[in-house]
């Protein structure tokens, strides 16, 4: 749905509002993004001791369904001192239901293969909002520069899982009221001076229900804990461009804000 509010009578008049939009929607999507047969238990022929048979390949999933998300969307759009200045400001709001995780098996479940096994894991939400602004800051025969900027944000949340269980992939973690795709590591605390080994934080659970923050040399002995996420709460840029005759320069700074780095090394 959409109202061009300067299209009415009302505003007919203005010097500087040159456009008024507001807007607002809302849609549902299911994203099929599942391997042929990933619902199905499948085997294939194999050979054991020369002798002919037939082994597990993948691991099936009756419940197997598309991943659904609803999206809300509101926000306006406008433009000032004969559209010298134009923007949108847009909110927006993601739920997402029967989120789809690709679950690696252990070679102890009987898939020799160590394939995947694809789950509909529980529910997911993500909001934020998006700013974009033009501006037209010089506008002459031979010369002309203008800037445009966007600013975005995004929270996202693992809102549900199955029985609550956590689902660890490697170094990632899904956790009920936590981002997606949290890094889950030991927490790395520097190097011991006495010996040049690395540190780590026990972060264990002490008696009282505080946690333990004494360092250890093994690594074993730390608990993970989630670290961070890998995907921005804020991302931004800014372009500039400016032309003169025949020539023009564009230059553009990006930004983002929120996301931490696993240095695997």
């Amino acid at each position: 749905m959409g109202w061009i509010v300067t299209q009415e009578e009302f505003l007919n008049d203005s010097n500087w509002l040159s456009f008024l939009k507001l807007r607002a929607s809302w849609g549902e999507t299911g994203n099929a993004q599942i391997p042929d047969f990933a619902s199905l238990t499948m085997f294939a022929d194999a050979s054991y001791n020369q002798r002919p048979g037939i082994m597990l390949v993948s691991a099936g999933n009756d419940d197997l369904t598309w991943e659904t998300t609803q999206q809300t969307d509101v926000g306006f759009e406008f433009g000032l001192l004969d559209n010298k200045i134009k923007g949108e400001l847009a909110y927006y709001s993601k739920k997402t239901v029967d989120l789809l995780f690709n679950r690696p098996l252990p070679l102890t479940s009987g898939n020799p293969n160590g394939n995947d096994l694809y789950e509909n894991i529980g529910k997911m939400s993500n909001k934020g909002f998006e700013l974009t602004l033009s501006l037209q800051n010089i506008q002459t025969d031979t010369f002309s520069w203008t800037t445009n900027f966007n600013m975005s944000n995004n929270e996202g949340e693992i809102t549900d899982l199955a029985n609550g269980q956590d689902q660890v992939f490697f170094d990632l973690i899904y956790r009920e009221g936590e981002a997606p795709a949290s890094y889950y590591l030991r927490e790395y605390a520097g190097v011991d001076p006495d010996n040049g080994d690395a540190l780590y934080y026990l972060n264990t659970e002490n008696e009282d229900g505080s946690i333990n923050r004494n360092t250890t040399n093994e690594f074993n002995e730390a608990k993970r804990i989630i670290t961070g996420q890998p995907l921005p709460n804020w991302l931004a840029g800014i372009t500039n461009t400016i032309i003169y005759k025949d020539f023009d320069l564009s230059f553009t700074f990006l930004g983002e804000w929120g996301a931490s780095i696993l240095n695997l090394a």
